[in-house]
C-alpha cells in the first residue's frame, strides 16, 4: 500500500482498500466507490451496517471540499433513504454493545471457560456470540491436549494457542 504522504501529494490516482478505510484515515479522498456492501466478520459474510457505510463514505471530502460516494458495477445502489442517512449522518442510536469478559481466570481450564461465559453487569453490554477461539478451547479442553494444560501457565498457553 502506498504511504499516506504519496496519496496526499497526488502521486496516487486510485486507492483500493477494505472497510478498514473507515476507521480513521484522514486522506484527501474525492470519491469513495463501494464494490460491496457486505463484509466477512471472521465467521460469516454480513451486510455493513448503516453506521459502517457512513464511516466509509465519510472518508470522501475530509478536508476542504465535499466528497462523493457511489457503487461500482455489479453492486446494487443504495436506496434513497440510505443515501439521505449517509449524507446527513442521521443514524439510529446504538442501544447495546457486544462485550466479552477480559478478566480471564487461568487457574484451570474449567475456570477459564467459566470466565469466558461471564456476563456484564451493564444492560447495555451483551455477551458476544461464542468466538472461534472459545470454540477451539472448548474442543481441546477435555481431550489429550487439554489434559496436558495444567495450572496457570498451562491454561494461559492453551488459551493463547486457541
Amino acid at each position: 500500500m502506498p504511504r499516506s504522504s504519496s496519496i496526499q501529494n497526488g502521486d496516487v490516482d486510485f486507492l483500493v482498500a477494505a472497510d478498514a478505510i473507515g476507521m480513521g484515515l484522514n486522506l484527501d479522498i474525492q470519491h469513495v466507490a463501494f464494490a460491496d456492501d457486505s463484509k466477512f466478520d471472521g465467521r460469516t459474510s454480513r451486510p455493513l451496517t448503516p453506521v459502517e457505510l457512513g464511516q466509509i463514505a465519510g472518508r470522501a471530502g475530509r478536508h476542504a471540499r465535499n466528497g462523493t460516494f457511489g457503487v461500482t458495477a455489479g453492486t446494487e445502489g443504495f436506496d434513497e433513504e440510505m443515501i439521505v442517512a449517509l449524507e446527513t449522518h442521521d443514524f439510529e442510536f446504538i442501544k447495546v454493545l457486544q462485550w466479552r469478559n477480559n478478566r480471564l481466570d487461568y487457574l484451570s481450564i474449567p475456570a477459564l471457560l467459566n470466565s469466558l461465559e461471564a456476563i456484564s453487569d451493564s444492560r447495555m453490554l451483551i455477551r458476544t456470540p461464542i468466538a472461534t477461539d472459545q470454540h477451539a478451547l472448548e474442543f481441546v479442553a477435555y481431550n489429550e491436549v487439554g489434559k496436558l494444560a495444567r495450572g496457570l501457565d498451562g491454561a494461559r498457553l492453551l488459551w493463547e494457542c486457541c
